[in-house]
């Protein structure tokens, strides 16, 4: 649809609730909750356990397909982040890029050797001593997730710890933090995510940023929130919607 049909279709679904109650609902506040409606419609598509046979995102064919534009994969270079005081446990942290909205999946480039490596500090990142495959060598490795809050356990857990084949990363802020130990740095982290979606303005011109199939449901969840926040309001303030986040 174009962004006309698309508002078009959201005031006919209001005006069939109660067309006397949004006669000051304006196309800018229109566009808010079409915005809101657009992200909480992709976080439902890559919930792992939402649908129906509770298949992850990329379990689920139809999910890929309904987001599929809005995947990208980046390589992303790594600094290092000297603020960890776990012992005998560094960080290589990645800033996401600007129009990172969720992840999917990441794999880091490591550069390790079993016996320890050596490293400077050049322009904000670890850089290993000697020479490849002399000193030290090459791999791709997948990234494993933990929780934010064990991993001063198991980023040092003889069991579950950091390692080359597997490092652990937490996701902290803008940033994604990749753990390691004295036997590897992480150069490059490759992610695979799903990008913000455009802005729906109907000044502008931007339509949702999902297939057409896609539009209907989108609009469905803008009309449930406006009539919810209409109805949570007093009679006094129900010409006005509340900006919504």
């Amino acid at each position: 649809m174009t962004i006309q049909e698309v508002h078009t279709q959201l005031n006919l679904r209001i005006d069939k609730i109660d067309s006397a109650a949004y006669d000051d609902v304006l196309p800018e506040e229109l566009d808010v909750y079409l915005n809101v409606a657009t992200r909480r419609f992709i976080k439902q598509r890559f919930e792992a356990k939402s649908n129906l046979f509770q298949l992850g995102f990329e379990q689920s064919i139809k999910r890929i397909e309904d987001l599929r534009h809005l995947i990208k994969e980046q390589e992303l270079d790594a600094e290092y982040e000297p603020l960890v005081t776990i012992e005998g446990t560094f960080v290589d942290k990645v800033a996401f890029p600007n129009d990172y909205f969720l992840p999917i999946k990441g794999s880091a480039i490591v550069q390790y050797n079993d016996d320890g490596v050596t490293y400077a500090i050049t322009s904000g990142k670890r850089v290993i001593d000697g020479t490849e495959g002399v000193d030290y060598a090459t791999r791709v490795s997948g990234l494993k997730p933990t929780q934010q809050q064990q991993i001063l356990v198991t980023a040092t857990s003889p069991f579950h710890g950091t390692r080359i084949k597997s490092p652990l990363y937490v996701i902290q802020g803008d940033s994604l933090n990749v753990f390691t130990n004295d036997k590897f740095v992480v150069d490059k982290v490759n992610l695979t995510y799903i990008k913000t979606p455009a802005t729906v303005s109907l000044s502008g011109g931007q339509t949702i940023d999902l297939p057409s199939p896609m539009h209907d449901e989108v609009i469905d969840i803008a009309a449930r929130m406006i009539l919810s926040d209409i109805n949570s309001l007093t009679p006094a303030g129900q010409q006005t919607l509340s900006k919504v986040e």
